[in-house]
């Protein structure tokens, strides 16, 4: 059965937008079929989603953990975007988020975070690029 292994200890970032992690963050997922680990180190913005949603879908939220788990995949591209964003979808799950956020996140991710991976994929052929890992 998909669930976190550790609580999420993060600190915020002197710029605002990110965190960085104090510590180890493990996910085992039944939908990837293994346990993931986001290394302690690794920066994330949590959720990116637009300034204009954040009455309803701030970068935190109950869907937190699930996001940074999200990012680090992003970032590291061991599987497909696709498998990625089925891993944010079980994990808000896991997490006891609302069906409709759920499913909102889901499709938003699904239809507009090729940007987000393609830039992330970029970086990987940079051979000085950290990952997001201070």
């Amino acid at each position: 059965m998909s669930h976190f292994l550790d609580a999420l200890d993060v600190t915020p970032l002197p710029d605002g937008v990110l965190w960085k992690l104090n510590a180890n963050f493990r996910y085992q997922s039944d939908v990837y079929g293994a346990l993931i680990t986001v290394p302690a180190g690794f920066h994330t913005d949590f959720a990116s989603t637009p300034r204009e949603v954040w009455t309803f879908y701030p970068p935190w939220g109950k869907y937190g953990p699930a996001a940074c788990l999200h990012d680090w995949i992003y970032r590291i591209q061991f599987t497909t975007r696709d498998m990625a964003d089925h891993v944010l979808r079980e994990a808000m799950i896991v997490l006891g988020c609302e069906p409709i956020t759920v499913a909102n996140i889901y499709n938003a991710v699904s239809l507009f975070g090729r940007t987000a991976w393609s830039e992330n994929a970029r970086r990987l052929r940079d051979e000085t690029w950290t990952g997001g890992l201070s």
